[in-house]
């Protein structure tokens, strides 16, 4: 018979392996051609990374349609972490 702890760690490995097998795909996706363009793939500013002009840039208008000065900069960092590979930012955001 499995104690309480024993049990917790049982759950705890197995949510976390179901998970892991779940999302293991997200390592070979690709950009979607929903709104990556605009924000990430064709964005020459956003594809330089975190620069003093891109975060001023972020906070100065709507880009695309909506006005996303900390989505726009969350995306400077992916570029400057992960280049425009995107297994890097899928991984972040799982």
């Amino acid at each position: 018979m499995l104690t309480s702890r024993k049990r917790t760690i049982f759950i705890t490995v197995a949510l976390f392996t179901t998970t892991l097998l779940a999302y293991l795909p997200i390592w070979h996706a690709q950009f979607l051609n929903v709104d990556d363009p605009s924000y990430v793939t064709g964005n020459a500013i956003v594809q330089q990374g975190l620069t003093r002009y891109g975060i001023a840039w972020a906070f100065s208008a709507p880009h695309g349609a909506m006005f996303l000065p900390l989505t726009c900069r969350s995306h400077m960092l992916d570029c400057m972490l992960f280049g425009l590979n995107p297994a890097g930012p899928h991984a972040v955001n799982l």
